[in-house]
């Protein structure tokens, strides 16, 4: 089976407007507010730890 390369020519040579611009970029805003939450949560459970050396002295009192 053969395909034709016209839809492919026809979608590339009219210029993409600006949704379709900012719609082809959610996935990568939703990537990067899964980073932001993964970060969060970490620096989170690392506090909650004491994960930083010294940290018990200044809560001490």
């Amino acid at each position: 089976m053969k395909f034709s390369p016209a839809p492919l020519e026809a979608a590339l040579s009219a210029p993409a407007e600006w949704w379709q611009i900012v719609a082809a970029l959610g996935p990568l805003a939703v990537l990067a507010g899964a980073v932001l939450a993964a970060f969060i949560g970490w620096r989170t459970l690392r506090q909650s730890r004491g994960g930083r050396p010294g940290a018990e002295a200044k809560n001490a009192g």
